[in-house]
């Protein structure tokens, strides 16, 4: 009957001893023998049902939540559910489920607390050094899923009680754009776009983000030790090398990526000035594994290419 719609999968994520479903109003018409022309119409309320999944050892806790059926969408309002100290409300919005949703919007807000922060950080296997500090303050994030296009995410997040962040994430086959990004705190406010796909890279930044930010994020910040700062744009299409530009000026201090990496890599300074098709490169005390070097240099964009001229200084290189 719900051709594409894997109902088995999620009735085996709900623990059968919990909660209730209370069916206010259901109504099925058509043909008996053909159940793909049915009329469908469900009105039906979840209280107090758990849901567990093989990753965690928490269940979800739906409070409650409100779902609506017909014939090509599925509604889900008014959802509260808990997860040890996260606290979550929301609603989704699922177009031609019989056939395999293909639309789906969602919106979620909430406050996510420490032991549901770390839970999630252990049970998905997630780097514990970027575990971000709690309570995490969802909100208003609002997404959007076509299948075939990707996914669109709108929102902001509150971190450590001090620290606003916001975005807007598009994804798509091969592509990952995000742009009004922003940082906000006593200590910095910047704002950034960053642009990828097969063939063109495109990064813009704006203001100031300094390392106290970072502590109020993360719980354990050894990423960023001293400043991000600048007014920089770029853009570097490698089929239409005549394309690429950037213009202003940026500057990196005391930065360590990644934590974990075999090879880490780190930088004293660094610095880009920019302006029309030529790019200056100068970078300070750069540690790649064992060596350390200074680098100078620079990079000019025309019709046939990237053309690189730059020196390292080193005392070794292994």
């Amino acid at each position: 009957m719900l051709a594409g719609f894997d109902a088995q999968h999620v009735l085996s994520r709900i623990d059968p001893e919990s909660g209730s479903v209370l069916i206010k109003h259901g109504a099925i018409k058509g043909p008996l023998l053909q159940p793909r022309e049915w009329d469908l119409a469900l009105n039906a309320q979840i209280k107090k049902i758990k849901l567990l999944f093989p990753t965690s050892t928490e269940p979800v806790l739906v409070q409650h939540a409100t779902v609506l059926l017909d014939d090509t969408q599925a509604r889900i309002s008014g959802v509260r559910a808990t997860l040890l100290d996260a606290q979550i409300t929301g609603a989704a919005v699922l177009d031609d489920y019989r056939q395999g949703v293909q639309h789906a919007s969602f919106s979620v807000t909430g406050t996510v607390g420490d032991n549901a922060v770390q839970h999630i950080f252990s049970s998905q296997h997630l780097p514990q050094h970027y575990r971000v500090r709690a309570p995490v303050v969802l909100k208003n994030l609002h997404g959007r899923w076509a299948r075939g296009s990707g996914i669109t995410m709108t929102g902001t997040v509150r971190c450590g009680k001090a620290t606003e962040l916001s975005w807007d994430v598009q994804t798509g086959t091969g592509s990952f754009l995000l742009q009004n990004a922003q940082v906000s705190d006593s200590d910095s406010h910047c704002s950034f776009r960053f642009g990828l796909t097969s063939d063109v890279f495109d990064i813009a930044w704006k203001g100031s983000f300094r390392k106290e930010t970072l502590d109020r994020i993360l719980v354990d910040n050894r990423i960023l030790s001293g400043e991000v700062h600048g007014d920089f744009t770029a853009l570097f299409d490698e089929q239409q090398p005549r394309r690429s530009s950037a213009t202003g000026s940026l500057y990196l201090q005391d930065i360590e990526l990644p934590i974990q990496a075999r090879v880490p890599c780190a930088l004293s300074a660094a610095s880009f000035s920019a302006q029309g098709s030529y790019v200056q490169v100068t970078a300070t005390k750069v540690r790649f594994g064992s060596n350390h070097a200074d680098i100078r240099g620079s990079v000019m964009m025309n019709e046939q290419g990237f053309a690189l001229d730059g020196d390292i200084f080193s005392q070794r290189l292994d």
